[in-house]
């Protein structure tokens, strides 16, 4: 499993954004990924995408990948908690 401590600040935020989106995947478009539930950001480069497939938090729904990406379970497991560290540390505040 990747070190929350250690994830670059796009994937980090890619992930957010994917837990927070509904269908929970980033949708393939022109330029990059598409996450409607990031507003800061909601185009993630193909360079990001790929660094999270070869850590292991995301699969892709083809070798090229032409529409989507979704969460592995480690994945999953590492949004979540980024999630609750950030809401920790927001209640704290």
């Amino acid at each position: 499993m990747s070190d929350k401590h250690t994830l670059p600040p796009l994937q980090r935020q890619a992930l957010l954004s994917m837990l927070a989106d509904p269908e929970r995947a980033l949708t393939r478009v022109p330029g990059g990924f598409y996450c409607p539930a990031s507003r800061s950001h909601p185009v993630f480069t193909g360079r990001t995408v790929k660094a999270m497939e070869r850590d292991g938090l995301v699969r892709l729904d083809a070798p090229l990948c032409t529409t989507r990406v979704e969460f592995t379970e480690e994945g999953l497991a590492i949004a979540t908690q980024l999630q609750e560290a950030d809401q920790a540390q927001a209640g704290a505040a």
